[in-house]
């Protein structure tokens, strides 16, 4: 399940990730990306992974098929969570995708992870 939290920073969007994420899960969000898409030429993601098992084949095509012409328009990605290897993905992924800063932060560190995407916090 993935589903919209508000965290009051205009040019950011905010999910919650729990147990596995489906294609009507995607389209949520696609659809609150988009919209925020039309008032802002660049946004932040923040995301808190409270459980993770798995994202369904059509749900990540989707994600995928939304994500590559909308690369550039994402600049930070904050990702709260307890999870080890979601540290690692994240290390990778910072490789990967060096246009968009990804940082990682414990479970406790909500404040602080709102607080640097809004570049209020020295990196």
């Amino acid at each position: 399940m993935l589903r919209p939290i508000d965290i009051s920073i205009d040019n950011a969007v905010a999910f919650s990730a729990a147990d596995k994420i489906v294609l009507e899960d995607i389209d949520v969000a696609i659809n609150v990306i988009s919209n925020k898409l039309r008032d802002y030429d660049e946004l932040s993601l923040y995301i808190e992974v409270e459980s993770f098992k798995g994202i369904a084949l059509g749900a990540l095509m989707r994600d995928i098929k939304f994500a590559i012409p909308n690369y550039n328009r994402f600049t930070k990605k904050a990702v709260v969570t307890n999870k080890p290897w979601l540290q690692k993905v994240i290390s990778v992924s910072n490789k990967l995708f060096p246009r968009i800063e990804i940082r990682h932060f414990d479970s406790h560190q909500k404040f602080q992870a709102k607080t640097w995407l809004t570049g209020e916090l020295a990196s």
